[in-house]
């Protein structure tokens, strides 16, 4: 099942093509779709971390992040749904 099924609206009316339309405008929508897949450190606008591989972007303009387990104190592997515009920054460390 893809992105799109999984986490889009029934509804396929105008407004959800004039939201398309708002999320490609975005600077940060747009590169994060160039990353889709590749994992990631987020900072939210409320100042919150989140770390995880980009799953999917939908075009109502949510990003679907797949956080990894931690094991202390023990979090299981979740899939967080956070809107693209409350993304303040993302980030990647950089090998050498």
């Amino acid at each position: 099942m893809g992105c799109m099924n999984e986490f889009q609206h029934k509804n396929h009316d105008h407004h959800q093509n004039e939201q398309h339309s708002l999320c490609d405008e975005d600077c940060l929508c747009k590169l994060l779709r160039e990353f889709v897949g590749q994992s990631f450190d987020f900072q939210t606008r409320s100042g919150n971390f989140l770390s995880g591989k980009i799953h999917c972007i939908t075009k109502d303009c949510c990003v679907a992040i797949i956080e990894p387990e931690v094991l202390t104190p023990h979090v299981p592997e979740r899939l967080t749904i956070i809107r693209c515009k409350d993304i303040e920054s993302f980030s990647k460390e950089l090998t050498s």
